[in-house]
Parts: C-alpha cells; sequence; structure tokens
C-alpha cells in the first residue's frame, strides 16, 4: 500500500499540520570557502569572505483551535556576520489555519506551502513550495518558508481535486514563484500503484500553463517520476545581450522580462527515480528547462566574458574598462543557483552510518559536463544537539559553468539546539 502512504505525505500533509507543541531551536553555522580564479574575476577583485558565521533562532508550533481548527506557525531570528549592513533579520516563515469541513473538503489559509512535485533537484510544478537547496535536502538549516494563499482540497476515494489562489506581491520577484500573483488548480487520481495528476497554473500578467505528473511504484522499494510544465512566455528574466543583434557592451542592466507574453514555447520538465536497497536509498534525476541558456547562447555566453574580461585587462581607456568591469557582472548573473543550462543529472546516496546519516550527491550539466559534488552527514549528538556538515567541490573548466562559478569548495558545519 505505498501509494495509500505518499497519498498523505505528497497531497494531504502538505494542506494540513500535525498537532505537535511548540519548538525552540537555536541554530549556528559556520561557512568555510576556499575561492578559485575565474574569467568573470580577471582582475581578482572578487574577496569571499571566510569564515562566516551565522546564527538563528527558530520557534514554531502547531495547536488546535476549538477541536475544528489547527495553526500553525514558523518564524526565524537570524544575525548574518556576512552583510555588510542589516544584518539582523526577522522572517515569517509559516502562518496558516486548516480545517476539514463537510467530511472531504480540506481548507488551508495563511502563508505555508503546498508541494505537487515529487522532484528532489527540481521542482517543475512547485509553484507553492520554496526551492531546494540541493546541499541540504532535509533543510537541516531550518531555512524553508511558504507563500500566502488560499486553498481548498476535495479527498474523495481514489481522486481529489484542489484550488489555490497565492499574492506574494511583497516578496522580491525570483522569476518563478516568489512576488506573483498566481492562481492553480489539480486533480489528481491514485490507485495502490499509480498517481497521475493534471495541473493549470496562472500567474498575473502572463498566460496559462499546462502541466502534469506520473507516480508509479513497480514495488515496495522503487518508485519513478515524472512531472513536466508548459508554457507560451516567461517571467523569468533573459539577458538580452543575448539576443540578435544587440551590442556587445551594455549600459543598462540588459536582464528583461519582455517574454512573459511571448508566443514562444517554455518546456521544463524532471524524470527520476528512487530506490531503496539493502545498502542504503538511491535517487537518480534528469531535469529540462527551456527557459535557460541552450548551448548556443552558452557560447554567446562565454565569447562575451571573454571579450569582457580582456578589455577589463588590456584596453588603456579607463571608462571603457569601467564599462567592461560592470558588463562582466551583468555576465555572472546568468549564473543562477538553481542551473544556467537546460539540462542536467542528478544523483543522491543516503544511508545510516555511524549512528547518524550519511548522503552523497553530485548535480551534474549535461551540456558541459561541469558539476559539483557534495557530501553532508547529519548527527543526533545527545537529546537536544544535533549536528549538521557539508562539503561542496566544484569542478568545470574555465569556459563551463561550474568552473565560472568563484567558488572552489565550501565547508558548512550547523550546530542545532532544541531548546
Amino acid at each position: 500500500m505505498i501509494f495509500r502512504r505518499l497519498f498523505l505525505l505528497y497531497v494531504v500533509m502538505p494542506l494540513s499540520v500535525q498537532v505537535s507543541g511548540q519548538t525552540n531551536e537555536l541554530l549556528h553555522t559556520v561557512t568555510w570557502t576556499e575561492q578559485q580564479d575565474t574569467l568573470l574575476d580577471p582582475s581578482g577583485a572578487i574577496s569571499i569572505r571566510s569564515p562566516v558565521n551565522k546564527t538563528a533562532l527558530v520557534s514554531s508550533d502547531s495547536m488546535a483551535i476549538a477541536e475544528e481548527y489547527i495553526f500553525n506557525y514558523r518564524v526565524r531570528f537570524e544575525y548574518d556576520q556576512a552583510q555588510e549592513a542589516n544584518r539582523f533579520d526577522a522572517q515569517v516563515q509559516e502562518f496558516s489555519i486548516s480545517t476539514f469541513a463537510f467530511e472531504q473538503w480540506l481548507f488551508n489559509a495563511g502563508k505555508t506551502q503546498i508541494s505537487w512535485d515529487m522532484g528532489s533537484s527540481f521542482q517543475p510544478l512547485g509553484f507553492f513550495q520554496p526551492t531546494q537547496n540541493l546541499f541540504d535536502l532535509n533543510d537541516q538549516q531550518s531555512l524553508f518558508g511558504g507563500l500566502p494563499l488560499v486553498a481548498a482540497t476535495y479527498l474523495n476515494d481514489g481522486w481529489s481535486t484542489s484550488f489555490v489562489y497565492s499574492n506574494d506581491y511583497w516578496s522580491s520577484d525570483d522569476g518563478f514563484n516568489s512576488g506573483v500573483e498566481q492562481w492553480a488548480s489539480r486533480i489528481q487520481w491514485m490507485s495502490d500503484s499509480f498517481d497521475w495528476s493534471l495541473v493549470i497554473q496562472k500567474p498575473s500578467g502572463q498566460n496559462s500553463g499546462i502541466g502534469t505528473s506520473v507516480i508509479t511504484s513497480f514495488n515496495e522499494h522503487t518508485v519513478s517520476y515524472f512531472s513536466a510544465f508548459y508554457r507560451q512566455g516567461t517571467r523569468q528574466p533573459q539577458n538580452m545581450l543575448l539576443q540578435a543583434n544587440m551590442p556587445v557592451f551594455a549600459d543598462f542592466y540588459p536582464f528583461q522580462t519582455n517574454l512573459k507574453q511571448a508566443n514562444v514555447p517554455f518546456w521544463r520538465g524532471v524524470v527520476g527515480t528512487s530506490l531503496s536497497t539493502s545498502i542504503g536509498d538511491f535517487t537518480f534525476e534528469f531535469t529540462f528547462d527551456e527557459r535557460n541558456l541552450d548551448e548556443q547562447k552558452w557560447s554567446q555566453l562565454t565569447s562575451l566574458i571573454d571579450l569582457h574580461g580582456n578589455t577589463v585587462v588590456n584596453d588603456t581607456d579607463p571608462s571603457l574598462q569601467q564599462l567592461a568591469a560592470m558588463n562582466l557582472f551583468y555576465d555572472s548573473q546568468s549564473l543562477r543557483s538553481t542551473g544556467a543550462q537546460q539540462r542536467y543529472a542528478f544523483v543522491n546516496f543516503q544511508r545510516p552510518f555511524l549512528d547518524g546519516s550519511v548522503s552523497l550527491f553530485t548535480r551534474i550539466s549535461m551540456q558541459d559536463k561541469s558539476g559539483f559534488y557534495g557530501f553532508s552527514y547529519t548527527k543526533e549528538l545527545n537529546r537536544k544537539l544535533n549536528l549538521f556538515s557539508s562539503i561542496q567541490i566544484y569542478m568545470g573548466e574555465d569556459k563551463d559553468e561550474f568552473g565560472l562559478i568563484p567558488i572552489n569548495s565550501s565547508i558548512q558545519l550547523t550546530l542545532r539546539y532544541f531548546m
């Protein structure tokens, strides 16, 4: 009955909460970074601070109200040494109320998250959930937050349907689900070994899009999944210097959302398998995102980086050198934390180790074969204290995606104390 268990996790749980009582976590994270030379910094002007300390207090609670409603909140107070200004920050990560009504309806309102996508490294249908941190898939650093939304889900035997409205106007625009007003609906059919969903989503100022997800279980140890989404136009900012007939130097910020309502199709998708074995749990994923740079656009970008870098180093005109340095900064904005290219492979292996849990993971660009490799270890030191450690190594040639990143490797240690 693996799909009955998946249903509770994948459908119901994101819209409801469990009454668990107040929890206070005190977290301290130290990050050491080894810097590397990159074509984006030919003059060696970039300096990455190391080590960096970050301390946070996270308070959360889930409580029943009048036996019919469940109230859920999570607040994060943070001090970040790496910030030059505004080192103190407070964030309401979750603040919601949920209730069942008429036996088969589940209502949820407030700031929370809804997961419609099973992908680990990429979520094409993740309109109402945070983007996954590939270095901390289980959120040991308590960074995940929700979106302000109102949702209604009708649950029936073998199928369900959901309707969601969200308006995140006070957040910054990330080109995907942050800082946007959006509507979405989903219908899902389930059996013991098969799950299929159809999703329609409409952001303000954009065309509607349509998506689907399929999850199937071959046995108690193997689950395969696929999700994809299609829309004409995209909110993701595009680098205008990579368009035809554009100058090679820009005296303006070249990233524009000019394709919001363009009649240009954009596909994105993920296909993956989770496998549980006697030696540990494996996850394999292949992802595709047409909003990002293909081989031709990537070649154009690296040519611009070459031109701008050579101008900074070799030109004798100070004003042109300054313009070239500014354009190198613009070039660097194409390197997104979620990936700049269209195709990636992701592998994660996790198993118990020395009374804790160890993970080995990698994400590799299928276009230039560069990538990062990582290791993380989580251990409960005692009833109130957890240790989370993570190491990441970036590998690639000078013009490869992970060779352009100014970080060669980094180490993170997080102590998590439950008060």
